[in-house]
């Protein structure tokens, strides 16, 4: 995962969230990020975003699609509320 935040104090000014390893090249998560701008980045927020997440990882000898998607919501959970 790839991220980059512009904030003004809590609050979202942009965002871009980028995930490799979860299709056959990288994907951006745009209506996720549509979600978080201007809004404090807190739980609630982060949470909207992820429901709004559009990727369908494909099931490979790596990991089902189910795994990879679960893996994309923990580490977009501990990104951007580890960001303070």
């Amino acid at each position: 995962m790839a991220a980059a935040l512009k904030l003004s104090g809590n609050a979202v000014d942009d965002v871009r969230l980028v995930y490799s390893g979860v299709g056959d090249r990288p994907v951006r998560e745009k209506e996720a990020e549509k979600v978080l701008i201007g809004r404090k980045l807190d739980r609630d927020s982060v949470e909207d975003a992820i429901s709004k997440f559009t990727a369908k990882p494909p099931s490979d000898v790596r990991g089902s699609s189910e795994l990879r998607t679960h893996v994309m919501k923990v580490i977009t959970r501990r990104v951007l509320l580890g960001v303070r």
